[in-house]
């Protein structure tokens, strides 16, 4: 089913709703603790400019719920911030690659060169399909629509690009890189000997009980002469007259087509351009892909600010002061850190070969205090930005309605 589902009641919370419920039911789940919400929950749910941000907030909340529920009831293990620096990635292990085309690169994006990029599997569960792509389209019940969904979506994506309806920009910085201690390393423009410098969290959760390291993307960047990337890409500059005639229209389904469209396009750019980074900019691979070819298995990462490795949204800032993508793409900050157009990627990019994806959980009141510090950030706000990588629970966040 895909009917949202609103649940309150004296016998009902949002952390039930959270543990037992939400994640069960394949529409959106709304814990409204007063029924004098519900009309406005509804005009959210109803709306196609408000629906998705609506639920993507939802769906972090929950997120968040069943977190402090583990951290209650179920005694996650962590250690102190000087037992998990002790078990970082050895610096010994790394071995720094040089950029062969250093600095700043902008370039313009050909749609058709990004569509075989595109995760498709996302898009659809943007719909909230379940399932995997591409076999769901030929589920007995989920099949007909999804089908439908995927040939008009490339109708649209036809019309975007033959029409030129759509502008993709990127822009990639190359700069020289040298970690300053275990968790902040300088960016370095030998062009016009700009620096600045980024800050990184470390996992705190018991992982040398496990055999495996405690991470930070600091571990992945050597004392000298390496070169760590810096990808922005603005998948969000729609024709405005094309924009105002969806705005105006009653056709619904063809602007949340758009919207999630958009966002998938942003993801593919980035894709693309990674691939771009490695064989050409960087140029540390000789990997070459074939025509409607995805990249799997290559060297190096590009975790997204604001994701599970860098959390820390204002981290977004050190990267719009290298790159000004502002000037340069047309893509902008907000001051809570939001990209705007919301269409938009802004990641780092590691080239180190053992380099990989994780998530800095198990976060202590001690590296926050530190990190708090060194960031020039307030405590509080910082703890609320990063809720769900605490491992403890903090008195200063409110998860009550």
């Amino acid at each position: 089913m895909k009917i949202p589902v609103m649940i309150g009641g004296a016998t009902t919370s949002k952390a039930h709703t959270a543990v037992k419920i939400e994640k069960k039911y394949a529409a959106p789940v709304v814990y409204v603790s007063n029924a004098s919400r519900a009309v406005t929950v509804a005009q959210s749910l109803l709306s196609p400019d408000l629906k998705i941000p609506y639920v993507n907030k939802l769906k972090q909340e929950y997120e968040f719920e069943r977190h402090l529920y583990e951290l209650k009831y179920q005694k996650q293990s962590n250690v102190s911030l000087e037992d998990a620096i002790k078990n970082a990635y050895p610096i010994n292990l790394l071995k720094p690659t040089q950029a062969q085309n250093p600095g700043i690169h902008i370039l313009d994006i050909n749609i058709d060169d990004v569509v075989p990029f595109i995760y498709w599997q996302g898009y659809f569960r943007a719909w909230e399909y379940k399932g995997k792509y591409p076999e769901l389209l030929t589920d007995e019940v989920q099949g007909e629509s999804a089908q439908k969904l995927l040939d008009d979506t490339k109708e649209i994506l036809k019309k975007l690009s033959t029409e030129k309806l759509l502008t993709i920009k990127a822009e990639i910085g190359l700069f020289e890189a040298e970690k300053q201690n275990d968790f902040q390393v300088k960016v370095v423009n030998k062009e016009n000997n700009q620096s600045e410098i980024l800050s990184f969290l470390r996992q705190q959760t018991d992982n040398k009980a496990n055999g495996k390291y405690n991470l930070s993307l600091a571990d992945f960047i050597a004392e000298k002469n390496d070169t760590l990337g810096m990808l922005v890409v603005n998948a969000g500059i729609v024709d405005s007259n094309y924009f105002s005639e969806l705005k105006n229209s009653n056709n619904v389904y063809e602007q949340m087509i758009v919207q999630i469209l958009t966002d998938r396009l942003a993801e593919a750019t980035a894709e693309y351009v990674h691939y771009l980074i490695r064989t050409k900019y960087w140029g540390y691979s000789s990997e070459n892909l074939q025509p409607n070819e995805y990249p799997e298995n290559y060297r190096g990462i590009r975790p997204a600010i604001g994701y599970s490795s860098i959390p820390d949204h204002f981290q977004k800032q050190v990267v719009w002061n290298m790159l000004k993508p502002n000037e340069n793409i047309g893509l902008s900050l907000t001051e809570n850190m939001s990209m705007s157009p919301t269409s938009a990627v802004c990641a780092l990019v590691f080239a180190d070969e053992n380099a990989s994806y994780f998530s800095v959980d198990g976060l202590g009141r001690d590296q926050l205090e530190r990190y708090a510090q060194a960031t020039k950030q307030d405590f509080a706000k910082l703890e609320s930005m990063l809720g769900v990588h605490l491992g403890y629970i903090s008195e200063s966040i409110d998860t009550e309605e």
